[in-house]
């Protein structure tokens, strides 16, 4: 029996208020549109790293007192017209305090993440859920050669999984030797602000490498989803443009502009319904090829 597995991996932001699976909703999308009756046909594998990093950020904001006080100036105070209004709708709708949240826990995990540390231990969690992709499904079918898996990555978790399945595919080889990467799949993606990287003279040049698509018919492919009204979503086939002779980039992106809501709009790709269509129409496809 054929079970197509697939890896997600969430990007930026404190995951405890989405509870223990975060992209539930874009898993049940993809179910309904998949088309196959038997529910094991498609496993589900989360990479959470939302804890690395989080005591830091954490200190900033309890410890440190980062975030300045939100109360209204006392009886007396002087202010000018035209900042009056935007004192009290900040005050009633603490609108920069959840915009210095948003800036810890987003831009903060990006800082994170760029340290050797922080970036390895990140990886790390990725690596892990993807060995135990290859353990599983080798023991569910040995017979089989070549295996796969197809990866699902939001916002920096679109960079981690870059540089991730990167890795496997070069010094990391051989501990996944039978699995390989089916598609790639990015939602809101930053992935063309990290070619700047290059700048600073950085090891990491992400403009001169790719994700090794590992399927011999070519039906593999990388999609990007990005939302015009996301300001951290970019499209990426001309940032990543095919490159003769180098392995993971024999083929062009394939970006698809979506609506996911005009102001949740970074958020909101595991609740899209078409993004999870699409999803599900390439891992059917790769259901009747491998059963």
């Amino acid at each position: 029996m054929a079970v197509v597995n697939v890896i997600i991996i969430h990007g930026i932001g404190d995951l405890r208020k989405a509870g223990e699976s975060y992209s539930q909703p874009l898993q049940d999308n993809i179910r309904k549109h998949f088309g196959i009756a038997d529910p094991d046909a498609l496993a589900f594998h989360e990479v959470n790293w939302s804890d690395i990093g989080d005591a830091e950020e954490n200190d900033l904001i309890l410890n440190k007192h980062v975030l300045p006080d939100a109360t209204l100036p006392g009886a007396g105070s002087i202010w000018p017209p035209n900042h009056a209004l935007g004192e009290v709708l900040d005050s009633v709708l603490n609108v920069s305090e959840q915009a210095r949240r948003f800036i810890l826990t987003g831009v903060g995990d990006a800082l994170i993440y760029l340290t050797a540390k922080g970036g390895a231990a990140i990886r790390q969690r990725m690596i892990d859920v993807v060995l135990r992709v290859r353990e599983q499904v080798l023991a569910q079918r040995p017979e089989r050669a070549n295996h796969y898996v197809t990866v699902v990555a939001h916002s920096l978790g679109s960079v981690v999984a870059y540089d991730t399945c990167a890795l496997l595919a070069s010094e990391l080889r051989e501990q996944v030797r039978g699995l390989g990467l089916s598609h790639f799949i990015t939602m809101g993606s930053p992935l063309a602000l990290f070619t700047l990287l290059q700048y600073g003279g950085k090891a990491m040049h992400y403009a001169q490498r790719g994700v090794y698509l590992d399927r011999p018919d070519g039906s593999g492919m990388w999609l990007n989803f990005y939302d015009q009204q996301d300001p951290i979503a970019f499209p990426l086939k001309h940032v990543y443009p095919p490159l003769p002779g180098v392995p993971g980039r024999m083929y062009t992106i394939r970006d698809q502009r979506v609506q996911t809501g005009t102001f949740h709009a970074h958020t909101s790709y595991f609740i899209n319904e078409r993004i999870a269509a699409e999803i599900a129409k390439r891992l059917r496809a790769d259901y009747e090829q491998d059963r």
